[in-house]
């Protein structure tokens, strides 16, 4: 009885990433399994006012691959959509290369993806991949970089005399350096600043001595590294030789 030889497939990609949304200062892993033994696939990048443009990822000898955008790249990417493209050689080496800022292939119109918006760089590398005269095969994959926050938890009144701790969250990564700064509603004369360290979980805190501070209505702030993320809250610190 005959047996029909087996069809060799053709080379593949797949490939997927930390998650959705990037956090600052995460590092955000790109990961995936590249069949056909190639000896490498490449990685570009398309985002705000970032730009990967082919950069090559060794493939391990079972096909696996992982490129680590690490924390101090992700901690200045820009906020919106990001998007990558893996690209593997297929059967024939890269058709599509970079050279510079432009892409270039056989049969394909070269282009400055440079002078493009980031959705538009990521179609323009995507047209050139899927040009008849190019067999290079790839993925696409796209993650977010969100707004950061920071959050207070609640402050009640408070009683001079006594010391009370301040409670909040943030997505700032582990061992993130916030500042804080407490001032008086009344004159707005700093009373107290200082700092606090994110801890695993996102949570971070601080003690504050009543009788430092003395009473009065205070606003707390709490601020990123680069001040451009805070929030604040109000509490009140009341005498009670004043108000029994």
């Amino acid at each position: 009885q005959d047996t029909a030889s087996p069809r060799p497939r053709s080379p593949s990609v797949t490939a997927g990433a930390s998650g959705t949304t990037l956090v600052r200062g995460d590092d955000y892993r790109i990961s995936g399994i590249a069949t056909g033994a190639p000896e490498s696939v490449r990685i570009w990048i398309f985002g705000p006012e970032y730009r990967k443009f082919g950069v090559p990822v060794l493939v391990e000898s079972d096909g696996s691959f992982e490129y680590t955008l690490t924390g101090a790249e992700t901690s200045d990417l820009t906020k919106g959509q990001y998007y990558v493209v893996v690209q593997h050689p297929a059967t024939n080496g890269f058709d599509v290369i970079a050279d510079g800022t432009m892409i270039s292939g056989p049969g394909i119109v070269s282009v400055d993806l440079s002078r493009l918006q980031a959705s538009h760089a990521a179609i323009a590398l995507i047209t050139a991949l899927d040009s008849p005269n190019v067999d290079d095969v790839y993925i696409k994959v796209t993650f977010t970089v969100a707004d950061s926050w920071i959050r207070i938890d609640g402050i009640g009144d408070q009683t001079y005399g006594g010391t009370f701790t301040v409670t909040g969250t943030t997505d700032y990564p582990a061992g993130t350096t916030l500042t804080y700064r407490i001032t008086s509603k009344e004159d707005g004369v700093t009373v107290r600043s200082g700092e606090t360290v994110v801890a695993e979980n996102g949570d971070w805190s601080f003690e504050v001595d009543t009788v430092v501070i003395g009473p009065g209505v205070f606003t707390t702030r709490v601020m990123s590294p680069d001040g451009q993320v805070s929030t604040t809250v109000l509490f009140d610190v009341y005498d009670d030789m004043l108000h029994p």
